[in-house]
């Protein structure tokens, strides 16, 4: 964990390709100065141990056990929670984040995925990003999250969608194809739920990449299956709690929890691995006191670059909003009209985003 990135800027993507989706085939596995993935991440978490900024990551590291019972708590948390029509959602009680985090995601899509093929949302919920999807006019989208239940919403809301004719219960009509299935999107053999011989022109993790940085296995499995499915050029898109912002909210409450009436962290003990940081996280009807962790800038864009993705974009959510609206009048005007609360710029001050693309 680093002292905050000065944001980089938000270079505009080449355009993506008009091919159909390719065959996906086995490459070769990728060495760190001639040794495996193992090797790879055994020297990242000693790397992380020796850095000059931020919080020492000294303590122990999670056991394969402990991650899989967190694994299976994460699961039922979003399993558990109660599907909602879209008015309900709509006087939701952090109203002001989820139109923030909507305005950031659809940026990203914007940007980076207008004209793509074949997209993989990975960790896809109950379909939030299903709209944003249905502007970018892909041809397919794959949809996994691990949560049965947010799966089966998933489909069912892009089935209403295409039959619904575009009305304010259901929004736009869906162009594209969709396949769905249930899988831990950060677990080896990830591609034997997808659909067979395609490669994606882009891959979207929202908010959920911080769950892979349990262990080193988990982290380096979850790149790996990006870098899998991504086709060369393509892009990788996340957001995720900024590990930086949150460092400096503990360091502040000295080390007590902290939050306020919407949101809370509150971190299991004072020591900060390299994977395994982990803290538990309460958001106002959306997310149950379920445990995350910290993510390292410099692991996550040192094991992105083994696997061949090139860091093309880091920043906050709301340098980033303000960069793009700058150039783009349609964002500016949406943005002009949302208006957070105090409370509610607490909780979207803790999230960034990066991009990244495959370069080899």
């Amino acid at each position: 964990i680093e002292q905050p990135p000065q944001p980089q800027p938000s270079p505009q993507p080449s355009p993506q390709s008009s091919q159909t989706s390719t065959t996906l085939t086995a490459a070769a596995s990728p060495t760190w100065n001639g040794h495996g993935p193992d090797y790879a991440i055994a020297q990242l978490a000693k790397r992380a141990r020796t850095q000059a900024h931020g919080p020492p990551p000294h303590g122990h590291e999670m056991t394969a056990t402990q991650a899989a019972a967190d694994v299976a708590t994460v699961a039922a948390g979003y399993n558990a929670l109660p599907n909602k029509s879209r008015e309900e959602r709509d006087e939701t009680r952090i109203r002001g984040v989820r139109d923030y985090n909507n305005l950031v995601k659809r940026a990203l899509i914007e940007q980076y995925a207008r004209g793509a093929e074949c997209v993989l949302d990975l960790c896809c919920g109950k379909g939030g990003d299903l709209h944003k999807w249905t502007a970018a006019r892909p041809r397919l989208v794959v949809f996994v999250d691990i949560a049965e239940h947010s799966v089966a919403e998933c489909r069912t809301r892009y089935e209403q969608a295409r039959r619904g004719g575009g009305g304010r219960a259901t929004g736009p009509v869906p162009a594209f194809d969709a396949r769905f299935a249930v899988a831990d999107c950060f677990q080896s053999g990830l591609e034997r739920v997808l659909p067979a011989g395609v490669q994606y022109d882009v891959v979207s993790c929202q908010m959920a990449l911080h769950y892979s940085f349990s262990t080193a296995a988990c982290a380096n499995s979850a790149m790996k299956n990006v870098a899998r499915c991504l086709r060369p050029g393509g892009y990788f898109l996340c957001t995720l709690p900024n590990a930086d912002e949150l460092y400096r909210r503990v360091c502040a409450a000295h080390n007590a929890p902290f939050g306020n009436s919407l949101y809370r962290v509150e971190f299991d003990r004072h020591s900060y691995p390299p994977f395994g940081a982990r803290y538990k996280f309460w958001l106002a009807e959306a997310v149950e006191n379920l445990p995350e962790y910290l993510v390292s800038r410099k692991i996550l864009c040192e094991l992105a670059e083994f696997y061949g993705l090139e860091l093309v974009l880091t920043d906050t959510f709301e340098h980033y909003v303000a960069a793009r609206a700058r150039e783009d009048p349609a964002l500016a005007a949406r943005a002009s009209r949302l208006a957070p609360t105090p409370e509610e710029r607490e909780i979207i001050t803790l999230y960034c985003l990066y991009v990244f693309r495959k370069v080899r």
